[in-house]
């Protein structure tokens, strides 16, 4: 008996993945096969500096029998007779071609075309945005923790998570992370999709706590920025959002600025591009704030190897409330701050459509 169980226990494991290959050997050698690689529903994708049109290569899988795929990029779903050619000479189960879209949301459709099959095969709308990203970094008050929470009000911004190589795009509402506070990010998201005209999107990578030891090239921290911002695609992102300092008080401002301005070409040098940086002046902890620190932050600002983030330690414990974290008061206050220095980095040029 003992043999016989263990006889059927063998053919089923050989059998049963040889028959859910075979389905999915049937599927291909047909027509029922149609997926979409390298965007998703939800995903938020750089745009242009000097346009507001954007290419996008998209790629995929499909049946032996397809001929031509067709695609519809549109922001509406009332414009499905337009249908323009992706892809008219499919590699074997392969298919990639490049597909026109605009800053803002766009509604994505895909077909597949056989001469003997008919209708064609649509694969379900992929809703996806263009518009520009910001990857955060530093500590605490870049996380946020406020205790106030706080969530975008346009619906035109998001929060990205990063893990595992992939980006996962949801909505803006705090806390970013448990045990994390509210943050500026909702708020600025909701005045800079008014004054950038697209949607915005924020990946929070910064560390609670964090000295910027922690935050030299090669580092774990580093490395995750690097590696996230290297899965955005071709236009990466807008710039890197610094607010860094309140733990580095008895930081030597040599020490300082150089471990940053490392930090900040070994990102460059990773990613192959100038990702600009926003660096706040921020050293403000338990009441006071290090002149040194904040002059070793200005001087990357006066030198142009970063463009002024907002100055955070003129914010005293007014608008704190701990004399280190950001009360409601200062939460709203640090957000106009940053809207006004990403205005006067990105705005501010002729070529900004």
């Amino acid at each position: 008996m003992k043999l016989k169980k263990v006889f059927f226990i063998v053919i089923a494991i050989t059998i049963i993945p040889l028959l859910l290959f075979a389905k999915d050997l049937y599927k291909l050698c047909g027509y029922s096969v149609l997926t979409v690689t390298k965007i998703q529903t939800n995903d938020l994708i750089q745009r242009d500096l000097d346009s507001r049109f954007l290419k996008i290569n998209i790629s995929g899988f499909v049946g032996l029998k397809s001929k031509q795929i067709e695609y519809i990029c549109a922001e509406k779903a009332d414009c499905l007779n337009s249908w323009k050619t992706l892809d008219s000479s499919v590699n074997w189960i392969a298919y990639n071609g490049i597909i026109d879209a605009t800053v803002g949301r766009n509604i994505l459709w895909i077909s597949s075309k056989s001469e003997n099959f008919k209708p064609p095969l649509v694969h379900e709308p992929i809703v996806f945005d263009i518009g520009e990203i910001f990857i955060v970094a530093g500590q605490s008050n870049a996380c946020g923790y406020d205790k106030k929470f706080y969530a975008s009000k346009e619906g035109k911004v998001k929060y990205g998570f990063y893990g595992n190589r992939n980006i996962v795009w949801k909505e803006c509402i705090d806390p970013y992370k448990e045990n994390w506070g509210g943050a500026v990010w909702p708020q600025l998201g909701d005045s800079l999709s008014k004054k950038m005209n697209a949607p915005i999107g924020f990946i929070n990578l910064a560390k609670p706590g964090s000295n910027i030891g922690q935050w030299i090239k090669d580092s774990n921290y580093l490395n995750e920025v690097i590696d996230c911002i290297k899965m955005l695609g071709k236009n990466k992102c807008r710039a890197i959002l610094w607010h860094q300092g309140e733990s580095d008080q008895n930081t030597s401002p040599d020490l300082y600025r150089t471990t940053l301005k490392e930090s900040i070409d070994y990102c460059n040098k990773k990613i192959g591009a100038q990702i600009p940086w926003l660096v706040s002046c921020a050293s403000y902890h338990n009441g006071w704030f290090s002149e040194k620190i904040a002059v070793s932050q200005r001087s990357l600002w006066d030198e142009r190897i970063v463009y002024p983030g907002p100055n955070s330690d003129s914010l005293g414990n007014e608008f704190r409330y701990d004399r280190t974290h950001f009360n409601e008061k200062g939460t709203h206050e640090l957000a106009k701050m940053w809207q006004k220095c990403i205005e006067n980095a990105f705005l501010k040029t002729n070529n900004y459509k």
